[in-house]
């Protein structure tokens, strides 16, 4: 089978026509495709209808010169890598200079050498082909130093690049400007269960949906509709940012960032598994959360941080308050510890309330930090930091302390009632190798009925160290509390470890009720916690409760069970005196709000 041969394509340009015909003989004879042109106009007809290898282009030419021609065809995207040889007098210095200005490769000085031509023209094709290999390295170590190999999208340095840029414009025209991350929640669970392979493939539908989303949001800005598909950026294994610029106002930012959020947590099909993951962000707006870029970057992932420990699935927008907390760590750390001295921490109680019955079933205690000196700092701002610095552990033993002695002055009050109080426990403190011994000592300490206590331990924690939960969790149910999976549908629980739990309650977590009155996905998903909690014959509690028609959907969904309901729409945390008067009402109180 013969070997197909691609021959080079030589355009000659020249008003000579015994120079066009000697070129011609000379150049076929070395097997070159030759194209002729009489005049400059004719010159670039030719180039449009056969784009040619390299050009051989004579200065003084009738219509349009050889310096016109030679510019016209640098000024075309395919014309400007193409070899052009001007051919001038042996002294016009000046109209070389020109063909040098005008985008020519080389120059050739008559009298001309005929031997030499296709030496010449040989030598600019390989020239050529150097410098388009050069380019293409070049290119290539581009997309290497500025995009993500996997996912295609700009990475932190490239987006940092441009940002800079973008936050410029905004600050002339006097339009917000806005700067999210967005992280994968319990991103490790899927590279554990299903492996690095198909992570790597979830991390390529997530960056499709961040492109499909703000390909053109819908909000017009400046008469324009904007455009933010080159404005994401990948800039960790499981961390997203996308910077918007030029925005109306800055709930155009947190529109566009939940539409993506929402958009993130719909199944994903992985071959055999359908893969459901929710996204945290972190969301700063110049000028109210910054006022140059670098600290706008900071207080997105201080938000993130923030919408980490809200739960999976939330979002936190930066807002400018005591610069304490982010410039000096050091002292709002030294504040946290006077605090517990000073007794500055205070319990708050959010009721349960039972869907049907109306009965409140038991509250939660949440721990709150009115400070002299910082102001009223939410616990999304000062547990992260409780954790990281080990203070978490004083302030778990200080918060069962509380709730026991709440107890013990509600049973002393109402003893006719008997009510239950959930504490939420950290991951560190579950970890103590004491822990358990801890709980008994202030359970016993306070003469209270242990079955009072419910401790929520998050999921995803639990499915971190199955077998060693499974068997603290057993310990702990020896001592008579209850026990509680919070954020239930979060972490990836398989059914066979749900059964080994020695749980009491599973905790439905907010992400999935917010939209549940419009969103039939997260109906689904709440019908099916639901079944399974009413299968294994645990409690259920639905926290995040806000609106009359996210009441309308559980109540439809819970016809054959009772459901315990956390949430605003019935009581806000409160105080404990305030807590103490609710529970002493009647509930037919509350059966009326339900009504």
């Amino acid at each position: 089978m013969s070997e197909f041969i691609i021959k080079t394509t030589v355009l000659v340009c020249d008003d000579d026509k015994s120079h066009l015909f000697i070129m011609q003989q000379m150049l076929e004879s070395n097997d070159y495709i030759v194209e002729l042109a009489e005049d400059g106009m004719i010159a670039l007809e030719r180039f449009r209808l056969n784009i040619p290898d390299i050009i051989l282009l004579d200065v003084n030419m009738p219509n349009l010169d050889g310096f016109g021609v030679c510019e016209a065809i640098r000024n075309q995207s395919h014309g400007k890598d193409i070899p052009i040889l001007m051919i001038t007098g042996a002294d016009d210095h000046e109209s070389i200079a020109k063909a040098f200005e005008c985008g020519a490769t080389d120059f050739l000085a008559k009298p001309i050498n005929w031997s030499m031509i296709p030496h010449r023209i040989k030598y600019m094709l390989k020239n050529r082909d150097n410098l388009l290999s050069l380019k293409n390295s070049q290119e290539r170590l581009k997309n290497l130093a500025y995009f993500d190999s996997l996912t295609g999208l700009p990475n932190r340095q490239l987006f940092e690049e441009k940002s800079t840029s973008l936050f410029e414009i905004s600050k002339r025209t006097n339009t917000f400007f806005a700067v999210a991350i967005f992280n994968l929640d319990n991103f490790k669970r899927i590279n554990e269960c299903l492996g690095y392979i198909k992570g790597d493939e979830l991390i390529q539908h997530i960056a499709n949906k961040f492109s499909a989303n703000v390909r053109k949001y819908d909000v017009v800005t400046r008469n324009q509709t904007l455009d933010l598909s080159k404005n994401i950026a990948r800039i960790g294994g499981d961390e997203f940012s996308l910077v918007m610029p030029n925005l109306k106002t800055e709930f155009d930012a947190i529109n566009l960032c939940r539409r993506i959020a929402h958009s993130i947590a719909t199944p994903i099909k992985l071959k055999d598994y359908e893969v459901v993951i929710t996204a945290s962000v972190g969301i700063a707006v110049f000028p109210s959360s910054g006022k140059d870029l670098n600290l706008l970057m900071k207080n997105a992932d201080i938000a993130l941080h923030n919408a980490r420990a809200k739960g999976p699935g939330n979002y936190e927008v930066y807002e400018h308050d005591n610069r304490i907390r982010v410039d000096n760590p050091l002292k709002f750390e030294q504040c946290m510890r006077n605090a517990l001295k000073t007794k500055e921490f205070e319990i708050y109680f959010q009721p349960k309330v039972g869907i049907h019955s109306g009965i409140i079933n038991g509250s939660e205690a949440l721990l709150r930090w009115d400070s002299k000196e910082l102001g009223t700092i939410p616990p999304t701002e000062f547990i992260p930091i409780a954790e990281e610095n080990g203070l978490i552990i004083e302030l778990g033993d200080f918060v069962l302390n509380k709730v026991c002695e709440s107890l013990q002055i509600i049973n002393k009050t109402l003893q006719h009632k008997k009510t239950s109080i959930s504490v939420n426990v950290s991951g560190q403190q579950f970890c103590q190798d004491d822990y358990i011994d801890r709980v008994k000592r202030i359970i016993a300490n306070s003469s209270i009925d242990p079955c009072q206590i419910t401790l929520e331990i998050t999921e995803s924690f639990m499915m971190d160290k199955v077998q060693a939960s499974i068997e603290k969790l057993k310990d702990l149910k020896i001592l008579g509390v209850k026990l509680s999976i919070d954020d239930f549908g979060t972490g990836y629980s398989s059914l066979s470890y749900l059964k080994s739990f020695p749980v009491d309650e599973l905790k439905i977590d907010r992400s999935f009720i917010i939209n549940i009155a419009k969103d039939q996905k997260d109906v689904g998903i709440v019908r099916s916690v639901l079944g399974l909690a009413n299968s294994l014959s645990l409690e259920t509690v639905v926290e995040g409760v806000e609106t009359h028609q996210q009441i309308e959907k559980l109540t439809e969904l819970s016809t054959e069970q009772e459901i315990n309901i956390q949430g605003y729409y019935f009581y806000k945390p409160m105080p404990f005196d305030d807590f103490l008067s609710v529970i002493n009402q009647p509930s037919s109180l509350v059966r009326f709000l339900i009504k």
